[in-house]
C-alpha cells in the first residue's frame, strides 16, 4: 500500500504554520471548519443602557450615539444581572435612557437573530452582552405617582434623588449582602 506523502506533508506544514502564527501573534484565531472565526473575548467596556417598553428586543447599548440591540449572555455576572433586574420600574425606566444607567461588560461581535416564523414575532438582530457590573449616575430620576391607588392611567411626576436605597429594589436572592455603593457614581 502506497502512502500519500503529499497529504502528510501538507498537514505537517499547516500544523507548523498554525503553531508558528499562534506563538508569533497570540491573538491569531483559528478558522473553524465552517469557515467562520470563533467569537473571541471582547474587551470590557462601559456602555449606556437604553430600554424601550415594547414587544421584541427591549434592551439596547448606546455606543457613540449608536443603539445596539442586545440580550444578556448566560455567562454574565449572575449577581450583577439579578441586581439590575431587581431595580424597580420607577427608578429603572426614567434612567435607562443611555445617559444615566451604565453597564460594564463585553459585547460579542457576532450578530444573532431571535427566532421568527409563522405565528411568531418577526426575527430581530441582536448581539450578546456579557454583563460584569452596572452603575447609576447620581443624582438620578425617580417617577412617583401623583395620586397613589387611583385607577389607570398613572399620573407620574419626576423626582430627583441623590442615593439608591434598598427599597429601590424588588426582593432577590442575595439582597441581604447587597452593596448599594457599588452601583452609584457621582454624575455631572
Amino acid at each position: 500500500m502506497r502512502r500519500n506523502r503529499t497529504g502528510i506533508y501538507r498537514g505537517a506544514c499547516y500544523w507548523a504554520l498554525s503553531a508558528f502564527l499562534l506563538v508569533l501573534h497570540p491573538s491569531a484565531q483559528r478558522i473553524e471548519a465552517s469557515g467562520t472565526k470563533p467569537a473571541g473575548r471582547a474587551p470590557l467596556r462601559t456602555y449606556g443602557l437604553r430600554h424601550y417598553e415594547t414587544t421584541g428586543i427591549t434592551t439596547y447599548l448606546v455606543d457613540r450615539g449608536r443603539e445596539i440591540p442586545i440580550q444578556f449572555s448566560p455567562r454574565s455576572n449572575e449577581i450583577a444581572l439579578r441586581e439590575l433586574r431587581a431595580l424597580k420600574w420607577n427608578v429603572f425606566l426614567p434612567n435607562a435612557n443611555g445617559k444615566r444607567l451604565f453597564v460594564i461588560g463585553s459585547l460579542s461581535p457576532l450578530v444573532q437573530h431571535t427566532p421568527g416564523g409563522p405565528y411568531r414575532a418577526q426575527s430581530e438582530a441582536y448581539q450578546e452582552f456579557t454583563l460584569q457590573q452596572w452603575y447609576l449616575l447620581t443624582p438620578f430620576m425617580e417617577w412617583r405617582e401623583m395620586s397613589p391607588g387611583e385607577a389607570l392611567p398613572l399620573r407620574l411626576r419626576p423626582y430627583k434623588r441623590r442615593h439608591l436605597q434598598g427599597t429601590d429594589f424588588d426582593e432577590f436572592d442575595g439582597k441581604v449582602r447587597f452593596n448599594l455603593a457599588a452601583h452609584q457614581r457621582p454624575g455631572r
